[in-house]
Protein backbone atom coordinates (compact mmCIF):
# COMPACT_ATOMS: atom_id res chain seq x y z
CA UNK A 1 0.00 0.00 0.00
CA UNK A 2 1.52 3.36 -1.05
CA UNK A 3 0.49 6.94 -0.27
CA UNK A 4 2.74 8.81 -2.68
CA UNK A 5 0.20 11.57 -3.38
CA UNK A 6 0.24 12.83 0.19
CA UNK A 7 3.49 11.54 1.63
CA UNK A 8 5.68 14.34 0.25
CA UNK A 9 3.39 17.07 1.61
CA UNK A 10 3.11 15.30 4.95
CA UNK A 11 6.88 15.03 5.26
CA UNK A 12 7.22 18.76 4.67
CA UNK A 13 4.54 19.56 7.26
CA UNK A 14 5.95 17.15 9.82
CA UNK A 15 9.41 18.62 9.31
CA UNK A 16 7.82 22.01 10.00
CA UNK A 17 6.40 20.76 13.29
CA UNK A 18 9.76 19.31 14.26
CA UNK A 19 11.43 22.64 13.47
CA UNK A 20 8.73 24.41 15.48
CA UNK A 21 9.47 22.18 18.44
CA UNK A 22 13.22 22.50 18.05
CA UNK A 23 13.00 26.27 17.68
CA UNK A 24 11.05 26.59 20.89
CA UNK A 25 14.31 26.17 22.74
CA UNK A 26 14.40 26.50 26.48
CA UNK A 27 17.59 28.55 26.27
CA UNK A 28 15.85 31.06 23.99
CA UNK A 29 13.62 32.08 26.90
CA UNK A 30 16.58 33.00 29.13
CA UNK A 31 18.45 36.32 28.95
CA UNK A 32 21.96 36.27 27.46
CA UNK A 33 24.88 36.15 29.85
CA UNK A 34 26.88 39.29 30.53
CA UNK A 35 30.07 39.87 28.52
CA UNK A 36 32.43 38.73 31.28
CA UNK A 37 30.49 35.50 31.76
CA UNK A 38 30.46 34.90 28.01
CA UNK A 39 34.26 35.26 27.78
CA UNK A 40 34.74 32.69 30.54
CA UNK A 41 32.35 30.27 28.82
CA UNK A 42 34.07 30.81 25.47
CA UNK A 43 37.45 29.87 27.03
CA UNK A 44 35.93 26.70 28.48
CA UNK A 45 34.49 25.76 25.09
CA UNK A 46 37.95 26.04 23.55
CA UNK A 47 39.35 23.76 26.28
CA UNK A 48 36.53 21.25 25.69
CA UNK A 49 37.29 21.25 21.97
CA UNK A 50 40.91 20.27 22.64
CA UNK A 51 39.90 17.59 25.16
CA UNK A 52 37.64 15.85 22.65
CA UNK A 53 39.95 16.15 19.65
CA UNK A 54 41.27 12.56 19.78
CA UNK A 55 39.23 9.42 20.66
CA UNK A 56 40.75 6.98 23.20
CA UNK A 57 42.71 4.23 21.50
CA UNK A 58 41.83 1.40 23.89
CA UNK A 59 39.10 0.25 26.27
CA UNK A 60 41.26 1.00 29.33
CA UNK A 61 41.95 4.53 28.10
CA UNK A 62 38.23 5.04 27.44
CA UNK A 63 37.25 3.86 30.94
CA UNK A 64 39.88 6.14 32.50
CA UNK A 65 38.51 9.07 30.47
CA UNK A 66 34.94 8.24 31.52
CA UNK A 67 35.89 8.13 35.22
CA UNK A 68 37.71 11.46 34.96
CA UNK A 69 34.74 13.13 33.22
CA UNK A 70 32.28 11.79 35.80
CA UNK A 71 34.42 13.24 38.61
CA UNK A 72 34.81 16.53 36.74
CA UNK A 73 31.05 16.87 36.33
CA UNK A 74 30.66 16.93 40.10
CA UNK A 75 32.59 20.23 40.05
CA UNK A 76 29.98 22.00 37.89
CA UNK A 77 27.93 24.68 39.71
CA UNK A 78 25.04 23.24 41.71
CA UNK A 79 22.71 26.18 41.12
CA UNK A 80 20.60 26.29 37.97
CA UNK A 81 22.16 28.73 35.46
CA UNK A 82 20.09 31.90 35.02
CA UNK A 83 21.36 33.01 31.59
CA UNK A 84 21.16 31.33 28.20
CA UNK A 85 24.88 30.80 27.51
CA UNK A 86 25.58 29.16 30.87
CA UNK A 87 22.61 26.81 30.49
CA UNK A 88 23.57 25.86 26.92
CA UNK A 89 27.19 25.31 27.96
CA UNK A 90 26.30 23.01 30.87
CA UNK A 91 24.16 20.90 28.53
CA UNK A 92 26.90 20.90 25.89
CA UNK A 93 29.58 19.71 28.34
CA UNK A 94 27.40 16.90 29.68
CA UNK A 95 26.15 15.71 26.32
CA UNK A 96 29.34 16.08 24.29
CA UNK A 97 31.50 14.21 26.78
CA UNK A 98 28.90 11.48 27.36
CA UNK A 99 28.30 11.08 23.63
CA UNK A 100 32.06 11.06 23.02
CA UNK A 101 32.34 8.12 25.47
CA UNK A 102 29.37 6.22 24.04
CA UNK A 103 30.41 6.71 20.42
CA UNK A 104 33.99 5.60 21.15
CA UNK A 105 32.74 2.51 23.02
CA UNK A 106 30.61 1.41 20.07
CA UNK A 107 33.44 2.15 17.63
CA UNK A 108 35.89 0.08 19.71
CA UNK A 109 33.36 -2.77 19.83
CA UNK A 110 33.50 -2.96 16.04
CA UNK A 111 29.94 -1.74 15.41
CA UNK A 112 29.71 -0.36 11.84
CA UNK A 113 29.28 3.42 11.64
CA UNK A 114 25.96 2.95 9.80
CA UNK A 115 24.58 1.14 12.87
CA UNK A 116 26.06 3.48 15.49
CA UNK A 117 23.25 5.74 16.81
CA UNK A 118 25.75 8.43 17.79
CA UNK A 119 26.99 8.64 14.22
CA UNK A 120 23.55 8.22 12.64
CA UNK A 121 21.64 10.97 14.44
CA UNK A 122 24.13 13.42 15.96
CA UNK A 123 26.39 15.95 14.30
CA UNK A 124 30.11 15.68 14.97
CA UNK A 125 31.57 17.16 18.16
CA UNK A 126 33.22 19.90 16.13
CA UNK A 127 29.96 20.82 14.37
CA UNK A 128 28.03 20.98 17.65
CA UNK A 129 30.69 23.18 19.22
CA UNK A 130 30.76 25.46 16.20
CA UNK A 131 26.96 25.73 16.22
CA UNK A 132 26.92 26.82 19.84
CA UNK A 133 29.87 29.18 19.39
CA UNK A 134 28.17 30.85 16.44
CA UNK A 135 25.01 31.36 18.45
CA UNK A 136 26.91 32.82 21.41
CA UNK A 137 28.89 35.20 19.22
CA UNK A 138 25.69 36.45 17.58
CA UNK A 139 23.89 37.28 20.85
CA UNK A 140 23.25 40.95 21.72
CA UNK A 141 24.70 41.49 25.20
CA UNK A 142 24.14 45.24 25.39
CA UNK A 143 21.02 44.76 27.54
CA UNK A 144 22.13 41.61 29.35
CA UNK A 145 21.27 41.90 33.06
CA UNK A 146 24.06 41.54 35.57
CA UNK A 147 24.10 38.24 37.49
CA UNK A 148 22.82 39.88 40.70
CA UNK A 149 19.78 41.23 38.82
CA UNK A 150 18.74 37.87 37.33
CA UNK A 151 16.17 35.72 39.05
CA UNK A 152 14.49 32.58 37.78
CA UNK A 153 10.84 32.25 38.75
CA UNK A 154 9.54 29.05 40.31
CA UNK A 155 7.41 26.90 38.03
CA UNK A 156 3.68 26.77 38.66
CA UNK A 157 0.53 25.17 37.30
CA UNK A 158 0.86 23.79 33.79
CA UNK A 159 4.61 24.38 33.83
CA UNK A 160 4.73 21.78 36.61
CA UNK A 161 2.43 19.53 34.57
CA UNK A 162 4.77 19.79 31.58
CA UNK A 163 7.76 18.90 33.77
CA UNK A 164 5.91 15.99 35.32
CA UNK A 165 4.89 14.65 31.90
CA UNK A 166 8.47 14.80 30.62
CA UNK A 167 9.76 13.08 33.74
CA UNK A 168 7.15 10.32 33.42
CA UNK A 169 8.11 9.85 29.77
CA UNK A 170 11.74 9.39 30.73
CA UNK A 171 10.97 6.95 33.55
CA UNK A 172 8.83 4.93 31.13
CA UNK A 173 11.75 4.94 28.70
CA UNK A 174 13.91 3.31 31.37
CA UNK A 175 11.50 0.37 31.47
CA UNK A 176 11.88 -0.39 27.75
CA UNK A 177 13.19 -3.82 26.85
CA UNK A 178 15.29 -3.79 23.68
CA UNK A 179 18.82 -4.42 22.46
CA UNK A 180 21.56 -2.02 23.52
CA UNK A 181 21.76 -0.15 20.23
CA UNK A 182 18.00 0.45 20.10
CA UNK A 183 17.99 1.72 23.70
CA UNK A 184 20.89 4.10 23.01
CA UNK A 185 19.01 5.41 19.99
CA UNK A 186 15.83 5.90 22.06
CA UNK A 187 17.61 7.89 24.80
CA UNK A 188 19.40 10.15 22.30
CA UNK A 189 16.24 10.88 20.31
CA UNK A 190 14.21 11.59 23.44
CA UNK A 191 16.87 13.97 24.74
CA UNK A 192 17.07 15.97 21.51
CA UNK A 193 13.31 16.33 21.05
CA UNK A 194 12.00 16.73 24.61
CA UNK A 195 14.48 18.82 26.60
CA UNK A 196 14.27 22.01 24.50
CA UNK A 197 10.51 22.11 25.20
CA UNK A 198 10.71 22.36 29.00
CA UNK A 199 9.55 25.68 30.49
CA UNK A 200 12.18 28.32 31.32
CA UNK A 201 11.41 28.58 35.02
CA UNK A 202 13.80 27.59 37.82
CA UNK A 203 12.52 24.02 38.12
CA UNK A 204 12.47 23.61 34.33
CA UNK A 205 16.12 24.65 34.00
CA UNK A 206 17.26 22.40 36.84
CA UNK A 207 15.25 19.39 35.65
CA UNK A 208 16.37 19.87 32.04
CA UNK A 209 20.03 19.66 33.13
CA UNK A 210 19.35 16.59 35.28
CA UNK A 211 17.43 14.85 32.49
CA UNK A 212 20.21 15.76 30.07
CA UNK A 213 22.70 14.03 32.37
CA UNK A 214 20.41 11.04 32.95
CA UNK A 215 19.62 10.45 29.26
CA UNK A 216 23.26 10.92 28.24
CA UNK A 217 24.53 8.61 31.01
CA UNK A 218 21.85 6.00 30.23
CA UNK A 219 22.97 5.86 26.60
CA UNK A 220 26.69 5.81 27.44
CA UNK A 221 26.09 3.18 30.13
CA UNK A 222 24.61 0.80 27.54
CA UNK A 223 27.55 1.45 25.21
CA UNK A 224 30.13 0.76 27.95
CA UNK A 225 28.25 -2.36 29.11
CA UNK A 226 29.87 -4.10 26.15
CA UNK A 227 33.19 -3.98 28.01
CA UNK A 228 32.65 -3.19 31.70
CA UNK A 229 30.75 -4.82 34.53
CA UNK A 230 28.12 -2.54 36.14
CA UNK A 231 30.31 -1.87 39.20
CA UNK A 232 33.20 -0.85 36.90
CA UNK A 233 31.12 1.28 34.53
CA UNK A 234 31.52 4.99 35.44
CA UNK A 235 28.39 6.01 33.57
CA UNK A 236 26.34 3.30 35.29
CA UNK A 237 27.20 4.70 38.73
CA UNK A 238 26.56 8.26 37.53
CA UNK A 239 23.19 7.20 36.14
CA UNK A 240 22.21 5.45 39.38
CA UNK A 241 22.84 8.69 41.28
CA UNK A 242 20.79 10.64 38.74
CA UNK A 243 17.95 8.12 38.99
CA UNK A 244 17.71 8.71 42.75
CA UNK A 245 17.48 12.46 42.13
CA UNK A 246 14.80 11.93 39.47
CA UNK A 247 12.72 9.85 41.88
CA UNK A 248 12.94 12.70 44.40
CA UNK A 249 11.80 15.09 41.68
CA UNK A 250 8.80 12.84 40.96
CA UNK A 251 7.71 12.95 44.58
CA UNK A 252 8.11 16.71 44.81
CA UNK A 253 6.25 17.38 41.55
CA UNK A 254 3.37 15.13 42.61
CA UNK A 255 3.04 17.04 45.88
CA UNK A 256 3.20 20.46 44.23
CA UNK A 257 0.70 19.52 41.53
CA UNK A 258 -1.70 18.19 44.14
CA UNK A 259 -1.51 21.49 46.01
CA UNK A 260 -1.90 23.64 42.91
CA UNK A 261 -5.09 25.63 42.50
CA UNK A 262 -7.55 23.68 40.30
CA UNK A 263 -8.66 26.92 38.70
CA UNK A 264 -5.37 27.13 36.79
CA UNK A 265 -5.65 23.49 35.63
CA UNK A 266 -5.88 22.63 31.94
CA UNK A 267 -9.08 20.77 32.83
CA UNK A 268 -10.94 23.96 33.82
CA UNK A 269 -14.47 23.58 32.43
CA UNK A 270 -16.46 25.52 29.91
CA UNK A 271 -19.51 27.38 31.24
CA UNK A 272 -22.86 25.58 31.07
CA UNK A 273 -24.98 26.40 28.02
CA UNK A 274 -27.91 28.75 28.41
CA UNK A 275 -31.30 27.52 27.20
CA UNK A 276 -31.16 29.67 24.03
CA UNK A 277 -27.72 28.23 23.30
CA UNK A 278 -29.06 24.69 23.78
CA UNK A 279 -31.91 25.45 21.38
CA UNK A 280 -29.44 26.80 18.82
CA UNK A 281 -27.26 23.70 19.18
CA UNK A 282 -30.25 21.42 18.67
CA UNK A 283 -31.29 23.28 15.51
CA UNK A 284 -27.77 22.89 14.11
CA UNK A 285 -27.70 19.15 14.84
CA UNK A 286 -31.15 18.05 13.75
CA UNK A 287 -32.21 16.65 11.37
CA UNK A 288 -28.84 16.73 9.55
CA UNK A 289 -27.23 14.36 12.07
CA UNK A 290 -29.99 11.74 11.67
CA UNK A 291 -29.76 12.01 7.88
CA UNK A 292 -26.01 11.33 7.99
CA UNK A 293 -26.52 8.24 10.14
CA UNK A 294 -28.99 6.87 7.61
CA UNK A 295 -26.56 7.60 4.77
CA UNK A 296 -23.76 5.77 6.63
CA UNK A 297 -25.93 2.65 6.99
CA UNK A 298 -26.44 2.57 3.21
CA UNK A 299 -22.71 2.24 2.44
CA UNK A 300 -22.31 -1.05 0.60
CA UNK A 301 -19.25 -0.51 -1.58
CA UNK A 302 -16.15 1.66 -1.96
CA UNK A 303 -18.04 3.81 -4.46
CA UNK A 304 -20.39 5.04 -1.67
CA UNK A 305 -17.65 6.61 0.45
CA UNK A 306 -16.90 9.85 -1.44
CA UNK A 307 -20.53 11.04 -1.24
CA UNK A 308 -20.81 10.25 2.48
CA UNK A 309 -17.44 11.84 3.24
CA UNK A 310 -18.42 15.00 1.38
CA UNK A 311 -21.74 15.18 3.28
CA UNK A 312 -19.96 14.61 6.59
CA UNK A 313 -17.35 17.31 5.87
CA UNK A 314 -20.13 19.75 4.99
CA UNK A 315 -21.99 18.96 8.23
CA UNK A 316 -18.77 19.19 10.23
CA UNK A 317 -17.91 22.64 8.87
CA UNK A 318 -21.34 24.22 8.41
CA UNK A 319 -23.12 22.84 11.48
CA UNK A 320 -20.70 21.53 14.11
CA UNK A 321 -18.34 24.43 13.47
CA UNK A 322 -21.09 26.85 14.57
CA UNK A 323 -21.89 25.21 17.92
CA UNK A 324 -21.70 27.56 20.93
CA UNK A 325 -18.57 27.45 23.09
CA UNK A 326 -20.36 26.10 26.16
CA UNK A 327 -20.08 22.75 27.93
CA UNK A 328 -23.02 20.73 26.62
CA UNK A 329 -22.69 21.97 23.02
CA UNK A 330 -18.95 21.29 22.95
CA UNK A 331 -19.47 17.77 24.33
CA UNK A 332 -22.18 16.84 21.81
CA UNK A 333 -20.13 18.33 18.95
CA UNK A 334 -17.06 16.34 19.98
CA UNK A 335 -19.04 13.08 20.17
CA UNK A 336 -20.74 13.75 16.82
CA UNK A 337 -17.38 14.26 15.12
CA UNK A 338 -16.09 11.05 16.71
CA UNK A 339 -19.03 8.88 15.67
CA UNK A 340 -19.62 10.20 12.15
CA UNK A 341 -15.92 10.15 11.30
CA UNK A 342 -15.24 6.67 12.67
CA UNK A 343 -18.27 5.27 10.80
CA UNK A 344 -16.20 5.84 7.63
CA UNK A 345 -13.22 3.88 8.99
CA UNK A 346 -15.40 1.06 10.31
CA UNK A 347 -17.40 0.72 7.09
CA UNK A 348 -14.20 0.67 5.02
CA UNK A 349 -12.73 -2.00 7.29
CA UNK A 350 -15.79 -4.21 6.74
CA UNK A 351 -15.05 -4.27 3.00
CA UNK A 352 -11.58 -5.77 3.61
CA UNK A 353 -11.53 -9.55 4.00
CA UNK A 354 -8.32 -9.79 6.04
CA UNK A 355 -9.60 -7.25 8.59
CA UNK A 356 -12.73 -9.18 9.58
CA UNK A 357 -11.11 -10.75 12.63
CA UNK A 358 -10.55 -7.49 14.50
CA UNK A 359 -12.52 -4.23 14.57
CA UNK A 360 -10.91 -1.53 16.76
CA UNK A 361 -14.01 0.63 16.35
CA UNK A 362 -16.83 -1.81 17.19
CA UNK A 363 -17.23 -1.18 20.93
CA UNK A 364 -16.44 2.51 20.59
CA UNK A 365 -19.05 3.11 17.90
CA UNK A 366 -21.78 1.39 19.88
CA UNK A 367 -20.96 3.37 23.03
CA UNK A 368 -20.58 6.67 21.13
CA UNK A 369 -23.91 6.15 19.36
CA UNK A 370 -25.69 5.52 22.67
CA UNK A 371 -24.01 8.48 24.38
CA UNK A 372 -24.80 10.85 21.54
CA UNK A 373 -28.43 9.72 21.35
CA UNK A 374 -28.72 10.34 25.10
CA UNK A 375 -27.20 13.83 24.77
CA UNK A 376 -29.53 14.82 21.94
CA UNK A 377 -32.58 13.41 23.77
CA UNK A 378 -31.55 15.46 26.82
CA UNK A 379 -31.35 18.62 24.69
CA UNK A 380 -34.79 17.91 23.22
CA UNK A 381 -36.41 17.27 26.60
CA UNK A 382 -35.01 20.47 28.12
CA UNK A 383 -36.26 22.50 25.18
CA UNK A 384 -39.74 20.95 25.29
CA UNK A 385 -40.11 22.02 28.92
CA UNK A 386 -38.98 25.61 28.39
CA UNK A 387 -39.78 26.45 24.73
CA UNK A 388 -36.88 28.91 24.70
CA UNK A 389 -36.11 30.60 21.34
CA UNK A 390 -32.85 29.57 19.72
CA UNK A 391 -29.94 32.03 19.88
CA UNK A 392 -26.23 31.69 19.09
CA UNK A 393 -23.66 32.10 21.84
CA UNK A 394 -23.43 35.61 23.22
CA UNK A 395 -19.80 35.13 24.30
CA UNK A 396 -16.83 33.23 22.96
CA UNK A 397 -14.56 31.04 25.08
CA UNK A 398 -11.98 32.89 27.15
CA UNK A 399 -8.49 33.34 25.76
CA UNK A 400 -5.91 30.82 26.91
CA UNK A 401 -3.42 31.87 29.56
CA UNK A 402 0.34 31.64 29.04
CA UNK A 403 0.65 28.33 30.90
CA UNK A 404 -2.24 26.86 28.89
CA UNK A 405 -0.51 27.83 25.64
CA UNK A 406 2.67 26.24 27.02
CA UNK A 407 0.74 23.05 27.82
CA UNK A 408 -0.51 22.94 24.21
CA UNK A 409 2.98 23.40 22.78
CA UNK A 410 4.90 21.10 25.09
CA UNK A 411 2.43 18.27 25.46
CA UNK A 412 -0.54 18.09 23.08
CA UNK A 413 1.17 19.30 19.90
CA UNK A 414 3.96 16.84 20.63
CA UNK A 415 1.43 14.01 20.83
CA UNK A 416 -0.16 14.80 17.45
CA UNK A 417 3.27 15.16 15.84
CA UNK A 418 4.31 11.75 17.17
CA UNK A 419 1.07 10.20 15.91
CA UNK A 420 1.56 11.71 12.45
CA UNK A 421 5.13 10.42 12.33
CA UNK A 422 3.87 6.91 13.17
CA UNK A 423 1.30 7.22 10.40
CA UNK A 424 4.00 8.06 7.88
CA UNK A 425 5.92 4.97 9.00
CA UNK A 426 2.97 2.71 8.11
CA UNK A 427 4.30 0.20 5.58
CA UNK A 428 1.43 -2.28 5.15
CA UNK A 429 -2.32 -2.51 5.53
CA UNK A 430 -1.87 -4.69 8.64
CA UNK A 431 -0.29 -1.70 10.42
CA UNK A 432 -3.59 0.22 10.27
CA UNK A 433 -5.21 -1.68 13.17
CA UNK A 434 -2.62 -0.70 15.85
CA UNK A 435 -2.50 2.81 14.43
CA UNK A 436 -6.30 2.98 14.71
CA UNK A 437 -6.06 2.13 18.40
CA UNK A 438 -3.46 4.85 18.80
CA UNK A 439 -5.76 7.33 17.06
CA UNK A 440 -8.59 6.48 19.47
CA UNK A 441 -6.26 6.81 22.46
CA UNK A 442 -4.96 10.17 21.21
CA UNK A 443 -8.49 11.51 20.84
CA UNK A 444 -9.32 10.32 24.36
CA UNK A 445 -6.23 12.17 25.59
CA UNK A 446 -7.30 15.35 23.82
CA UNK A 447 -10.77 15.17 25.36
CA UNK A 448 -9.38 14.70 28.86
CA UNK A 449 -6.49 17.15 28.78
CA UNK A 450 -7.48 19.89 26.35
CA UNK A 451 -7.62 23.28 28.12
CA UNK A 452 -11.15 24.68 27.77
CA UNK A 453 -10.09 28.05 26.34
CA UNK A 454 -10.41 29.58 22.87
CA UNK A 455 -7.06 28.80 21.24
CA UNK A 456 -6.91 25.30 22.74
CA UNK A 457 -10.43 24.43 21.59
CA UNK A 458 -9.60 25.67 18.11
CA UNK A 459 -6.40 23.61 17.89
CA UNK A 460 -7.90 20.63 19.72
CA UNK A 461 -10.71 20.17 17.22
CA UNK A 462 -8.20 20.25 14.35
CA UNK A 463 -5.88 17.79 16.11
CA UNK A 464 -8.85 15.47 16.71
CA UNK A 465 -9.75 15.80 13.04
CA UNK A 466 -6.22 14.89 11.91
CA UNK A 467 -6.15 11.82 14.17
CA UNK A 468 -9.50 10.59 12.78
CA UNK A 469 -9.18 11.59 9.11
CA UNK A 470 -5.71 10.11 8.72
CA UNK A 471 -6.99 6.71 9.89
CA UNK A 472 -10.04 6.99 7.62
CA UNK A 473 -7.73 7.79 4.70
CA UNK A 474 -5.69 4.62 5.34
CA UNK A 475 -8.76 2.39 5.62
CA UNK A 476 -10.31 3.85 2.47
CA UNK A 477 -7.09 3.31 0.56
CA UNK A 478 -6.91 -0.26 1.83
CA UNK A 479 -10.52 -0.75 0.67
CA UNK A 480 -9.46 0.10 -2.87
CA UNK A 481 -10.16 3.81 -3.34
CA UNK A 482 -7.56 5.82 -5.27
CA UNK A 483 -6.04 8.58 -3.16
CA UNK A 484 -7.36 11.20 -5.58
CA UNK A 485 -10.92 10.11 -4.67
CA UNK A 486 -10.39 10.20 -0.87
CA UNK A 487 -11.43 13.59 0.59
CA UNK A 488 -9.59 12.83 3.83
CA UNK A 489 -6.25 12.71 1.98
CA UNK A 490 -6.21 16.42 1.18
CA UNK A 491 -8.06 17.26 4.39
CA UNK A 492 -5.23 15.97 6.59
CA UNK A 493 -2.63 17.86 4.55
CA UNK A 494 -4.70 21.06 4.75
CA UNK A 495 -5.28 20.63 8.49
CA UNK A 496 -1.61 19.90 9.18
CA UNK A 497 -0.62 23.01 7.24
CA UNK A 498 -3.14 25.07 9.24
CA UNK A 499 -1.97 23.53 12.52
CA UNK A 500 1.67 24.31 11.77
CA UNK A 501 0.87 27.93 10.90
CA UNK A 502 -1.41 28.41 13.91
CA UNK A 503 1.03 26.79 16.35
CA UNK A 504 3.87 28.97 15.08
CA UNK A 505 1.61 32.01 15.46
CA UNK A 506 0.83 31.10 19.06
CA UNK A 507 4.51 30.58 19.83
CA UNK A 508 5.47 33.89 18.23
CA UNK A 509 2.54 35.63 19.86
CA UNK A 510 3.47 34.31 23.27
CA UNK A 511 7.00 35.67 22.80
CA UNK A 512 6.23 38.93 21.03
CA UNK A 513 2.72 40.03 21.94
CA UNK A 514 2.40 43.42 23.56
CA UNK A 515 0.20 42.79 26.61
CA UNK A 516 -0.14 46.51 27.19
CA UNK A 517 -2.35 46.72 24.08
CA UNK A 518 -5.16 44.61 25.62
CA UNK A 519 -7.27 44.58 28.78
CA UNK A 520 -6.30 42.02 31.40
CA UNK A 521 -7.84 40.90 34.68
CA UNK A 522 -6.85 38.87 37.73
CA UNK A 523 -8.06 35.28 37.20
CA UNK A 524 -6.79 33.53 40.34
CA UNK A 525 -9.61 32.08 42.42
CA UNK A 526 -8.23 33.75 45.55
CA UNK A 527 -6.91 36.82 43.78
CA UNK A 528 -3.18 37.39 43.25
CA UNK A 529 -0.19 38.89 44.98
CA UNK A 530 1.63 41.73 43.23
CA UNK A 531 5.32 41.66 44.09
CA UNK A 532 8.31 43.98 43.92
CA UNK A 533 10.01 41.77 41.28
CA UNK A 534 9.27 38.72 39.17
CA UNK A 535 9.80 36.09 41.84
CA UNK A 536 7.76 34.54 44.64
CA UNK A 537 10.65 35.41 46.94
CA UNK A 538 10.09 39.15 46.43
CA UNK A 539 8.15 41.45 48.72
CA UNK A 540 4.35 41.57 48.30
CA UNK A 541 3.37 45.15 47.40
CA UNK A 542 -0.39 44.63 47.05
CA UNK A 543 -3.09 42.00 46.68
CA UNK A 544 -5.55 42.17 43.77
CA UNK A 545 -9.00 40.55 43.84
CA UNK A 546 -10.30 38.11 41.23
CA UNK A 547 -11.74 40.04 38.27
CA UNK A 548 -9.86 43.24 39.11
CA UNK A 549 -8.39 44.97 36.02
CA UNK A 550 -4.60 45.04 35.74
CA UNK A 551 -2.57 47.73 33.99
CA UNK A 552 0.13 45.67 32.26
CA UNK A 553 3.21 47.47 31.01
CA UNK A 554 5.14 44.57 29.47
CA UNK A 555 5.86 40.85 29.72
CA UNK A 556 8.86 39.76 31.76
CA UNK A 557 9.43 36.01 31.36
CA UNK A 558 6.54 34.25 33.10
CA UNK A 559 5.59 37.50 34.90
CA UNK A 560 3.90 40.73 33.86
CA UNK A 561 5.26 44.10 34.85
CA UNK A 562 2.28 46.16 36.04
CA UNK A 563 1.51 49.73 37.05
CA UNK A 564 -0.20 50.03 40.44
CA UNK A 565 -2.74 52.79 41.26
CA UNK A 566 -0.11 54.70 43.24
CA UNK A 567 2.18 54.63 40.15
CA UNK A 568 4.40 52.06 41.84
CA UNK A 569 5.75 49.27 39.62
CA UNK A 570 4.95 45.65 40.52
CA UNK A 571 4.95 42.15 39.06
CA UNK A 572 2.17 39.56 38.79
CA UNK A 573 2.54 35.90 37.69
CA UNK A 574 1.18 35.54 34.15
CA UNK A 575 -0.84 32.39 34.91
CA UNK A 576 -2.97 34.45 37.35
CA UNK A 577 -4.00 36.85 34.58
CA UNK A 578 -6.69 36.47 31.93
CA UNK A 579 -8.04 38.51 29.02
CA UNK A 580 -11.58 38.19 30.44
CA UNK A 581 -12.83 39.34 33.86
CA UNK A 582 -14.83 36.15 34.56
Amino acid sequence: MRRLAVTGQWLILLFGLLVLRANASLADDLPPCASAEFRAIFDQIAALQLELSEPPGSIDALLDFARAETEKRAELPGDAPSCADAFAFQRLVTELTGDFIGRAALDLSGLPAAENPYRQHLASDQARIEQMTSKLLGADRSLAPEPAARRLTKCAGQQLSALNDSLEQFMALLALKANQTALIDAFLRWREVTLPQLPACADGIALALLLSQAATDAAARHALDRFAQPDENPNASAFAANQERLESWQTELDERLAAYDDDASPKARLPACSLPELAYAYELLMPAYSDLLLQARRINSAADFPAYSAAYFDFRDAKLGQLPACAEAFAVGWEARQLLGDLISSAARELIAWAEAEDPFADRLEAASADLASMIDSLASQLEETREPAAPASETARSCSGPEILFLQVYLLTEIQDFAASGLATESAADIIPLSRRSLALRDLLWRELPRCAEALELGIIMRRIAADFIAMLWLEAAGLPLADIPQAQAVVSDMRWLLTRAEGLRSGARNADPASENYYVSGERGANIRACGSTECEILATALRGEPIDILEASGSWYKVNLPNDQIGYIASFLVSASPG
